[in-house]
């Protein structure tokens, strides 16, 4: 009864998510052209996941890169104090 009710919730889900193994990958499947994959991804990005929701359009991702990639990536971030953070 439970497995059906996972497999149910799997189907009705409005979250979809796409993995890539690295950046390659993300260009090769348009992602970043389609919006969901930030333009500002190091070359060294590798084990990319994002997760967006259909709805909502939310949605969140990981990915690891070389530490050489560090600085320019950081030139592209801006640092959120936690009392400006919105989540709880």
């Amino acid at each position: 009864m439970l497995l059906m009710f996972v497999i149910l919730l799997s189907y009705t889900s409005d979250e979809q998510r796409n993995s890539y193994k690295n950046l390659q990958a993300v260009l090769s499947d348009n992602a970043i052209e389609r919006g969901w994959i930030p333009e500002i991804l190091p070359e060294s990005a590798y084990d990319i996941v994002e997760i967006h929701n259909l709805d909502t359009n939310v949605f969140y991702g990981s990915f690891y890169y070389k530490e050489k990639d560090e600085a320019k990536l950081m030139k592209h971030l801006t640092l959120i104090s936690e009392s400006k953070n919105t989540y709880k």
